[in-house]
């Protein structure tokens, strides 16, 4: 029978049993230091866990053992028996994570799956804080809970894009990161992505084959975002109106920008700013 979820609250900062459509982020915590899995146990749900220091043993009736560390993360998953053993004189610490649901599922296979559990990350301070962000706050109502599948399946998307990336070659790196400065560089004067492919020496057809088989995503998708990501920013330091940022930002409308600044931060833009003004 599966082990009760109380098993893992030590150290839980986020709890919310709302549940969507599309699934839910159930639980989330951090121990330092921490026990471990010493003894075998299998869960209802999918969980994540991002080792923060040290290094342990992780055995699962799945995969091989494997030796995990600070640095990699790796999947648990519903009805697969697992347990992990800190092994270093280091002490162990780790954050977690519990979520479950259709959204996820269509990760079976490709990100989620149980004979390869561990993923290798290069920066767990980056990741960690993506996760975090993924978490949204604590209001337990179905728009906060959506929201935090949404941003979940989000930061897993980006897992995967770097899961992916890892087996490319030093030229699909250069040339990516070309593309992404590029489009970085397109904003401004909202150039047409047909003319930024040509910028790259490639007709558009290649370009946007080639973009979202090393990044995930079509070049449309990753500038919407970075469009976003830098209202966000501008909404963080400046008093900006809807208006002036969808002149800037080339948005057909003002409702057009709001909308899709709610659906990219789960947030209003004024929401958003009020929020940022009451942290500082």
């Amino acid at each position: 029978m599966p082990t009760p979820l109380r098993s893992l609250e030590t150290g839980v900062f986020f709890h919310d049993s709302t549940n969507t459509p599309l699934g839910r982020v159930t639980m989330a915590g951090r121990h330092h230091p921490g026990p471990g899995i010493p003894h075998w146990r299998t869960l209802r749900n999918h969980a994540l866990v991002l080792p923060l220091q040290g290094s342990a043993r992780l055995e699962t009736k799945s995969a091989p053992a494997a030796t995990v560390h600070a640095g990699d993360l790796f999947w648990l998953f519903p009805g697969v028996a697992h347990r992990y053993l800190p092994q270093s004189p280091q002490p162990w610490a780790e954050f977690w994570l519990l979520f479950d649901g259709p959204l996820f599922e269509s990760w079976r296979g490709s990100l989620l799956n149980p004979r390869k559990p561990v993923l290798t990350l290069s920066d767990t301070t980056f990741w960690l804080n993506r996760l975090r962000w993924s978490l949204f706050d604590n209001q337990r109502t179905p728009l906060q809970a959506i929201t935090r599948v949404a941003r979940l399946n989000l930061v897993m998307s980006e897992l995967w894009q770097f899961q992916q990336r890892t087996n490319f070659s030093a030229t699909e790196h250069n040339w990516l990161e070309l593309a992404q400065t590029a489009l970085q560089q397109s904003i401004a004067q909202s150039t047409p992505l047909p003319q930024v492919a040509r910028s790259l020496r490639c007709g558009y057809d290649v370009f946007r084959r080639r973009f979202r088989k090393l990044s995930g995503v079509s070049p449309a998708q990753y500038r919407h975002r970075l469009k976003l990501d830098q209202c966000a920013e501008l909404l963080l330091y400046d008093n900006y109106s809807n208006k002036e940022l969808a002149e800037r930002f080339h948005f057909s409308s003002e409702f057009h920008f709001s909308r899709e600044f709610t659906r990219h931060t789960g947030l209003s833009p004024r929401a958003f700013a009020q929020k940022a003004a009451r942290s500082d």
